[in-house]
């Protein structure tokens, strides 16, 4: 995949899996997470762990650089 993204010049960034779905998404706390969801001990928010570790890729500011 990634020679393909080169080819299409789409830059390709490497995203450090660790804490994605422990973090919430918004207030940045470190949650915990428990099988599927995760829980922000700050606000209480509760959602699915997997859909809270999207947003923080999508909202991540890393580069292959920052790796």
């Amino acid at each position: 995949m990634s020679e393909l993204l080169r080819v299409a010049r789409i830059p390709l960034s490497r995203i450090p899996a660790a804490l994605t779905s422990q973090r919430r998404s918004r207030c940045e706390e470190i949650g915990v997470r428990r099988l599927n969801v995760f829980v922000c001990p700050k606000c209480g928010h509760t959602e699915d762990a997997d859909h809270n570790a999207a947003r923080n890729i999508l909202n991540s500011n890393w580069t292959a650089e920052a790796r």
